[in-house]
């Protein structure tokens, strides 16, 4: 399994929590994608900073996302911050993942596996 990483930046005092939802909808957008399997979203009000993970099968499947990848992380940025914003990706190999169980199972029931929270 192989994780993207976006972070997107802006100016001190810039971020709030809704601007997850910005986010969320880029991460819904790859739904579609082959070889995506789902995503994480974060936002730290404190550095001003929103940080998507997408979890993908393997290196070809991320590898044919490249290009949007790219497109949406700077209409992201840009959204969020205008001029001001910046942005950066970054790939990694998954090592190993223990998710808790509200994430494995929205509120803890394995028949909502799949749902959002």
């Amino acid at each position: 399994m192989i994780t993207r990483m976006l972070t997107v930046k802006g100016p001190p005092g810039t971020v709030d929590p809704t601007h997850g939802s910005a986010a969320a909808t880029l991460v819904k957008s790859f739904r579609r994608m082959h070889g995506f399997l789902g995503g994480i979203i974060l936002v730290d009000v404190d550095a001003s900073c929103v940080r998507t993970l997408g979890f993908w099968e393997d290196e070809e499947a991320v590898a044919s996302s490249d290009k949007r990848a790219e497109t949406m992380g700077a209409n992201l940025s840009r959204a969020l911050f205008g001029a001001h914003g910046s942005y950066h990706l970054q790939t990694f190999e998954v090592i190993a993942i223990d998710p808790p169980p509200a994430v494995a199972f929205p509120n803890g029931d394995p028949s909502n596996a799949g749902r959002e929270i």
